[in-house]
């Protein structure tokens, strides 16, 4: 360590939480916090491309204070001042980054001690991937701060999916469908928006306070089609403040607003903190509803209907980008006669999802494993065990099937037995490994668990709602598969904290390396996943000219380069994927210069009826391309 540098100050944890809850019970701070939510969740659609995320506050920890406050009743009128207003937003912020200040400082400061003490032991530092998770509060910070995963509809769009097989089960138990939770959640986020938008002028503090109360409540009668069904759905996502939250302290310890995020106040009147944990609880909780109510059901028919919705979900998904007759659900490998084979065609694994283009295949390997509370609160042991189950198993397995297929010894077949006729012999294989809901912190985990041999290539890991975006936003195969390729060759030295962060650099960037001027590594700022958030949230509620504003949509595009790919496509001939994956390495300046020279050449010889020839050598200067 350098002699004049300065180790970090760490904040005192218990001292910070006790302060929390201090500011958290003062009067009149509920109107304080839903200012706060009302500036950091409601924002205009021109925003979300350029907003600094750190200088707002997060789903996660507006649902920590959210679920602090319920401890106690809430104090409904007691209003602050608009200093006091101003005074308690400006602690929660302070009091938020010093509780943030304390799990990051706690997990470089673990870090570091960490090497010294092997530098000590063994004279070595290890890799910082093996360093880590030397606490529990890096555990902890790298899992709360992580990324939301999903947006509200998708969560409304895969529920109702989800529980289609439950849904009898769930109406007979419950008196409620899976379709009742989901447009109950609709409605009040619609209804929540609609208030703000139509704000009066203020007059007072008080018609203020009134107001953002107003916005983030509702009274039954304010439902419109409220069915005895969907009061029961209220019911059942609801926590009465003063009654809940018991032991409820830390960031990561269990917080019911959670699983119930709509806080009842009367038969009648209601509160929606969060209209996004809503939307992820309907899509999640009824898994643990049926649980509770009925463990037999939920063993021999609710776990089994889960991994069922995965893979079929997964097969639509894939199914709009490569095709009905090139995807497959529950394809098997067999194996050929030879050694250690004393039977033709002996079974050897199955591959929950294959898809399918010219010379190059995808595994999917889906588990429906969750991210478990003791793993969530910063037992190590119990992180590597959930992410074997999620995530080493599943590559595993889809190690083992690619393995057969690429040794030639292997042949596939759908699960009826018919099998599965290539166009091409296939020469790789993409893994990928895939959860049905978020798993926070899943990259930083593969890169500090994943047991693999170098020889092996990396998987992609992620979660449903990712490979949702993926198809969205490369609907080709080969755009797909460029992608996928690309992100495994280059998983060693590229990390990214999220999917969409490496889908919005790729869709701007190119992920693509000079061979020439390789980096040990570059990470991908979280600010090109805001380049998907920009765009999403302009196509799905922004009008014409917002939609045409995406910056993802005005990135480098050259038609007559487009034309030539497309001919190559659609060409037909053995390994075109290979002359796809070719083109689209291409810089954009050296796709340009190379139409160019191609037109010129085309000209020269309609003007002279005489064969020309044009050589130009590559970006990295390894090899060229000739046209003739």
């Amino acid at each position: 360590m350098a002699k004049n540098s300065k180790k970090p100050n760490i904040p005192d944890l218990n001292k910070t939480v006790s302060e929390i809850q201090n500011l958290v019970f003062q009067p009149g701070y509920l109107y304080s916090l839903l200012t706060i939510a009302l500036h950091d969740l409601f924002l205009p659609i021109e925003s979300y491309v350029d907003i600094n995320w750190w200088d707002r506050i997060s789903y996660q920890e507006l649902g920590y204070l959210f679920g602090v406050l319920i401890i106690k009743p809430l104090q409904i009128g007691a209003y602050p001042s608009q200093n006091d207003v101003q005074k308690q937003i400006d602690d929660t912020y302070r009091l938020l980054k010093q509780m943030h200040d304390y799990y990051s400082h706690t997990a470089f400061d673990g870090m570091i001690k960490s090497a010294l003490k092997a530098k000590k032991d063994t004279g070595e530092i290890p890799p910082t991937k093996e360093r880590f998770y030397s606490t529990p509060e890096a555990i902890i910070e790298s899992i709360f701060y992580d990324d939301s995963g999903a947006y509200d509809f998708q969560y409304w769009e895969s529920a109702s999916m989800r529980y289609a097989r439950d849904d009898k089960w769930m109406k007979d138990h419950f008196g409620f469908s899976i379709q009742d939770t989901v447009e109950l959640s609709k409605s009040l986020k619609e209804l929540s928006e609609q208030k703000h938008q139509n704000h009066p002028k203020f007059k007072s503090i008080e018609d203020f306070n009134d107001w953002i109360l107003n916005v983030f409540s509702f009274k039954t009668s304010d439902i419109s089609n409220l069915t005895g069904a969907k009061r029961k759905v209220l019911d059942k996502l609801s926590v009465i403040p003063g009654h809940c939250n018991k032991s409820f302290n830390l960031i990561s310890d269990f917080n019911e607003l959670e699983v119930k995020p709509i806080v009842k106040l009367s038969d009648s009147s209601f509160i929606l903190p969060i209209s996004f944990d809503l939307a992820r609880s309907v899509a999640e909780s009824p898994f643990y509803w049926i649980k509770e109510a009925d463990e037999t059901y939920f063993l021999s028919n609710a776990t089994a209907n889960r991994g069922k919705y995965t893979e079929e979900a997964t097969f639509e998904l894939l199914e709009k980008v490569f095709g009905t007759s090139n995807v497959y659900i529950d394809a098997q490998v067999h194996r050929k006669k030879g050694e250690g084979i004393k039977k033709k065609g002996k079974y050897h694994t199955d591959i929950d999802v294959l898809a399918l283009t010219g010379n190059k295949a995808i595994i999917v390997q889906a588990k429906s494993k969750k991210l478990t509370l003791p793993a969530r609160q910063g037992n190590l042991e119990k992180l590597g065990n959930d992410f074997k189950s999620a995530v080493q198993d599943a590559y595993e397995q889809g190690l083992r099937a690619r393995s057969e297929i690429l040794s030639g010894n292997a042949t596939l077949t759908q699960k009826d037995g018919t099998k599965i006729k290539l166009t091409e012999t296939l020469n790789e294989v993409y893994i990928i490994t895939l959860t049905t809901d978020n798993y926070p912190a899943l990259a930083f985990q593969v890169h500090n668990f994943l047991q693999k041999q170098d020889s092996d290539p990396f998987p992609i890991a992620i979660n449903l709602y990712d490979l949702d975006l993926l198809t969205q936003y490369l609907p080709d195969p080969f755009d797909f598969l460029f992608y996928v390729n690309q992100r495994i060759s280059l998983a060693p030295i590229i990390f990214g904290s999220t999917e969409i962060a490496c889908l919005g650099y790729h869709l701007t960037q190119k992920l693509h390396i000079d061979p020439q001027n390789k980096p040990d590594k570059l990470h991908i700022a979280q600010d090109f996943g805001q380049l998907i958030d920009d765009d999403v949230m302009r196509q799905r509620y922004g009008s014409e000219e917002d939609q045409k504003e995406s910056k993802i949509r005005k990135r480098w595009k050259n038609e007559s380069f487009e034309r030539l790919v497309t001919q190559i496509k659609s060409s037909g001939v053995p390994g075109l994927t290979d002359a796809v994956f070719f083109l689209y390495s291409l810089s954009s300046e050296t796709a340009d210069k190379l139409v160019e020279m191609m037109e010129t050449t085309k000209t020269k010889s309609n003007i002279d009826h005489q064969p020309h020839t044009v050589a130009m050598p590559l970006d990295y200067g390894k090899g060229g391309i000739t046209y003739v």
